[in-house]
């Protein structure tokens, strides 16, 4: 069995998880464009919808500090 650490599913084949895993599993919150990473997502949100660092739009949380 091969298990994808990005959404935990399991395929019976090493070639399907690969070419499943190549697919963008980052979604934006705000509008239909799917990323490939998560660092890849925080540049879209910060460029496109103005959304700062300081706010996470995909746990709907505010936090005070960054580092938080």
């Amino acid at each position: 069995m091969a298990w994808c650490w990005y959404c935990d599913r399991t395929f019976e084949d090493q070639r399907v998880l690969l070419s499943h895993q190549k697919a963008k599993h980052f979604r934006c919150p705000m509008c239909p464009r799917r990323l490939n990473t998560a660092g890849g997502l925080a540049v879209h949100l910060d460029q496109v919808h103005k959304v700062g660092t300081d706010k996470c739009v995909v746990a709907s949380s505010s936090f005070l500090r960054r580092q938080s």
